[in-house]
């Protein structure tokens, strides 16, 4: 699927289609504000989120995960999970 960066209307409306595992974006193109893309994360939690930058090899990867904590220790253990 392609879409364009700044049609973020676009890229949900796509995500909701197709209902991919995994979304990969190019750093160096697209979504250089990281709130679009928690935003995504938000609105699709099961989708694991690829970013990739190709002039410095690097690879970003992210994913909703949400943890109910009732004290600190809980608070702690999720924070060892990382």
């Amino acid at each position: 699927m392609n879409s364009n960066p700044e049609d973020e209307a676009s890229l949900s409306q796509n995500v909701k289609g197709f209902r991919p595992d995994v979304i990969i974006v190019d750093e160096t193109n697209s979504f250089r504000d990281p709130n679009r893309l928690m935003a995504l994360l938000r609105e699709f939690p099961e989708v694991r989120l690829m970013v990739i930058n190709i002039n410095s090899s690097l690879v970003h990867i992210y994913a909703k995960q949400e943890i109910q904590v009732a004290k600190a220790t809980d608070l702690v253990a999720a924070i060892l999970r990382l």
